[in-house]
């Protein structure tokens, strides 16, 4: 069992080299880090960052009433200035220290790096346009079966929940894992810069946040930020069945794994079958797998995982069992049985590539029932944002789904899309928001179906999700996986 690392005022504020205002104890212990005042725990430190709805330094002397021992402030803010002018802690009682520095969020990653200078631990970074925090999930199980260590909680993978995350990775720990993400060129570069990370994991390149990308081209050179800052000692696993990666890693000077579903690959997925009921079984590398998974992404974050497993020296026989244990994270395409009805939850967020690869497991799924899918808009995409949901609409006829309920700013260019490639308008339902669409769920819904509910973040597809399980049965189970 490891133990999150412990720090004191004083190394902080010289790791910072900060003013530490009001000063009590400066030995006392502090247990971890808050940037919200109304979780913050007895004994950690809150760190006063400046949002765009909301500034953090108003709730100074609430994090203070709910224990904070210290709190990391803008020296510049004007409720510091006030404080400072009238000697007083905000309102609290007894002394606090508040470390006063220029600014919050460059203090937080500049503690973050120099904790990371302090530690042996074996540091790896995750990024991909789709499959990163499933990919971070399999291989915290995989490698966690031989090793202690840490990863960053749900999508901490910006430039404040990475360091947050990061602060809490001990000695004691044997491994860190990162996930990273990126709205614009450089965004990994400052995440690879306090990370420091000995791997590299690319899992794919996809259309994403194209209205602060550009282009795709953009797109992988900032996720190529990551591959870039890998030591040579280190080694970098990539999306194999993608060309320009592959010609891209050919330049590098560190070992590099490639995985993915075509031949050629340092670890390949063959033979993929199936089952309803008990999810995908596949081999990799001589080795047969029969997973609780669905869908080709699923698999595809899985053998990432057991790539880098096996390179970093986990027991074989601790690999196996531990993949065929791998669950869904919550609303990545898990099978829910509603009823007589099969619901496939993919809602957690959605883009033209995660799209259609939901459309396609849902086409593979072997059960003789009707199949339907409901989508919402995907959000970001730039200039060319019908043309992809058009796509979409093209790929749901041309599998032969049955019916298509869509939602949304882009929902009748998807419509569009479906009829352009043969499906019947019959078939095709366009609403412009949720609510719309649940008045008429129970007219569309007359048999029992396979159903796909997925959608951009934004759309907050889990509302339509909810509906159904409260519509077509009261107290739904989630789908029952043989042994």
């Amino acid at each position: 069992m490891t133990t999150a690392p412990t720090f004191t005022v004083s190394q902080i504020a010289s790791a910072l080299e900060a003013d530490v205002l009001f000063p009590a104890p400066q030995h006392e212990t502090i247990t971890g880090f808050s940037i919200d005042s109304r979780s913050i725990q007895p004994g950690q430190l809150f760190w006063a960052l400046p949002g765009k709805t909301h500034d953090a330094h108003v709730y100074l002397s609430e994090a203070f009433s709910s224990g904070a021992t210290s709190a990391i402030v803008n020296r510049n803010h004007p409720i510091v200035a006030e404080l400072i002018s009238s000697g007083t802690n905000n309102g609290v009682d007894q002394p606090r220290n508040v470390i006063a520095v220029n600014d919050t969020y460059h203090a937080l990653r500049k503690l973050a790096t120099w904790h990371r200078t302090h530690l042996d631990t074996l540091t790896l970074g995750i990024t991909g346009s789709v499959g990163k925090t499933t990919t971070k999930d399999f291989l915290h199980d995989l490698l966690s079966a031989q090793f202690q260590g840490l990863k960053t909680p749900g999508n901490f993978n910006t430039d404040v929940g990475l360091p947050l995350s990061l602060l809490q990775l001990s000695s004691q720990h044997e491994f860190g894992l990162f996930e990273m993400g990126a709205r614009s060129p450089g965004d990994i570069r400052l995440l690879a810069d306090i990370v420091r990370p000995e791997i590299g994991l690319l899992t794919a390149v996809e259309p994403a946040h194209l209205e602060t990308f550009g282009g795709m081209d953009t797109i992988y050179q900032t996720k190529w930020e990551l591959i870039e800052a890998l030591p040579t000692t280190g080694f970098a696993v990539i999306n194999g069945d993608d060309p320009k990666l592959k010609r891209l890693a050919s330049h590098l000077d560190c070992k590099v794994l490639t995985v993915g579903f075509q031949p050629g690959n340092s670890l390949s997925c063959t033979h993929q079958h199936i089952d309803p009921k008990r999810g995908i079984q596949f081999d990799a590398d001589g080795v047969h797998y029969q997973t609780r998974l669905y869908g080709k992404p699923s698999i595809q974050a899985c053998m990432f995982a057991i790539a880098v497993a096996r390179e970093l020296g986990v027991d074989g026989s601790l690999i196996k069992p531990a993949v065929e244990s791998l669950v869904h994270p919550p609303g990545r395409m898990q099978p829910l049985r509603v009823g007589r009805w099969t619901i496939l939850d993919d809602t957690y967020n959605a883009s033209p590539a995660s799209m259609k690869e939901a459309v396609n497991t849902l086409a593979n799924w072997p059960e003789d029932l009707k199949k339907i899918v409901i989508a919402g808009s995907m959000f970001e995409l730039g200039k060319r944002c019908s043309e992809y949901h058009f796509q979409v609409g093209q790929l749901v006829a041309k599998r032969g789904i049955d019916q298509l309920l869509t939602c949304g700013e882009q929902a009748l260019a998807m419509a569009r899309g479906a009829i352009s490639s043969g499906m019947s308008g019959g078939c095709v339902s366009v609403f412009p928001d949720h609510s719309l669409m649940m008045d008429m769920l129970p007219c569309l819904l007359d048999e029992p179906a396979i159903i796909l509910i997925k959608g951009s973040r934004g759309m907050k597809m889990e509302r339509i999700l909810e509906y159904l399980r409260n519509y077509l049965q009261p107290s739904p189970g989630v789908f029952k996986q043989s042994a």
